[in-house]
């Protein structure tokens, strides 16, 4: 199976795009993770919409309201049909806001509801490091974070929070989007997937890993060959509505060429430009880790190919046949491992009832007072409704 695990889907009526990047990149399916958003509380409604519309291809990780008690909320999602949880309380910014660490008490408990019920918890922590050592470029610069601020936590502080977590709820399954942003410390996220059976990372890019990854590719490719099983593939491909202003816009095209980029550096040993802005100028160029080329191991048995592998990949099949177990086991079977072979099954009427206390909820969140934005979440919001209800939802 070829499974991109972390993509963001938030605007309904772009849902033909969706079906042709899956189309068009031969996957399987996606895991759609829901984001917060203050004005909207999170995107749930899309999520489960997207799902409902392709319920073979679409795995959840729904969201939480932060305006209710939160453990409780993972039950209700998991009755609608989540197959995950998604948490952001170790973005540094979102944890200012929230005021909840990683390892809080109201999350903790949160982890062993979902681990009681079986659903990963995907919990971002952290950021770049270079961010904190002031950095001007990439997402930094984009939403305008001062990483030196003091309500902004120290990224050693957040990568403890996040263990600590890990350590205390060991019947959760934990996914640490981004590689834990430990890439540039391999022997340290070595160390820690050792020693929690119940973690996993995902590669979802911050584009940060690029170049830490191929200035170290033999270690890069061991660590690949050691942990396959437990690296997810995943893009952080986005469709976000014109409301959300905190992150960067994106389109079919955009998506589908990051995605392309990231297989292409997995896959082979080409030559590309950092995508990382603020490590290019000290690293312009980067170096694919050319796992399909063989010579990579999967908990030590050998792939077979030429040890070295730079440029030598293999042409992959459109599911990766071609690719040695070490693709495999990234671009699908570390994914089904944790959420299965096929997405739950939705609880339509459920849904249906959702997404009308959802629509009420948005409506009196702004007051009860129509604005441009406002009727743009309210039509998404219905679009899925309708959807259902044609469907006989």
């Amino acid at each position: 199976m070829r499974i991109d695990g972390h993509i963001h889907f938030s605007h309904y009526p772009r849902l033909f795009e969706l079906s042709e990047y899956l189309q068009q990149l031969s996957l399987d399916a996606v895991g759609i993770v829901s984001l917060p958003d203050p004005a909207r509380t999170n995107y749930n409604p899309e999520a489960f919409g997207a799902k409902a519309a392709l319920p073979e291809s679409c795995y959840v990780f729904g969201g939480l309201d932060y305006g209710r008690e939160l453990a409780f909320q993972v039950a209700e999602l998991h009755a609608l049909g989540a197959d995950g949880i998604k948490l952001w309380d170790g973005k540094p910014s979102y944890q200012a806001h929230t005021g909840l660490a990683v390892d809080s008490p109201e999350l903790l408990a949160v982890y062993r509801e979902a681990g009681r019920l079986g659903l990963p918890v995907l919990q971002h922590v952290a950021d770049p490091p270079v961010f904190w050592k002031g950095a001007t470029g990439g997402m930094n610069r984009e939403v305008g974070i001062d990483y030196s601020a003091p309500e902004i936590p120290d990224f050693e502080e957040l990568i403890g929070q996040a263990e600590h977590a890990v350590a205390s709820v060991p019947e959760c399954s934990f996914i640490l989007p981004h590689l834990l942003f430990l890439a540039g410390d391999l022997e340290r996220l070595d160390a820690l997937l050792d020693r929690y059976a119940n973690a996993t990372v995902d590669l979802a890019p911050g584009l940060y890993y690029f170049g830490d990854l191929s200035a170290r590719r033999d270690d890069a490719r061991a660590f690949f060959g050691k942990h396959a099983g437990r690296i997810i593939f995943g893009t952080d491909a986005f469709w976000f509505p014109e409301t959300q202003t905190g992150l960067p816009q994106g389109g079919l095209e955009r998506n589908l060429g990051g995605a392309r980029r990231l297989m292409s550096f997995l896959e082979t040993g080409a030559e590309m430009e950092n995508p990382f802005e603020p490590g290019r100028e000290r690293q312009p160029q980067v170096e694919g880790l050319g796992l399909a080329g063989g010579g990579a191991t999967v908990a030590g048995e050998p792939t077979g190919g030429d040890a070295d592998a730079r440029g030598a990949a293999a042409a992959p099949d459109a599911h990766g046949a071609a690719a040695p177990q070490i693709l495999d086991a990234v671009y699908g079977g570390a994914f089904t491992r944790l959420l299965g072979e096929k997405p739950r099954p939705l609880d339509r009427e459920r849904l249906g009832a959702y997404l009308a206390d959802f629509e009420a909820a948005l409506r009196e969140r702004r007051g009860w007072v129509s604005d441009a934005a406002l009727e743009i979440d309210v039509a998404d919001v219905n679009a899925v409704r309708a959807a259902l209800a044609e469907a006989g939802g």
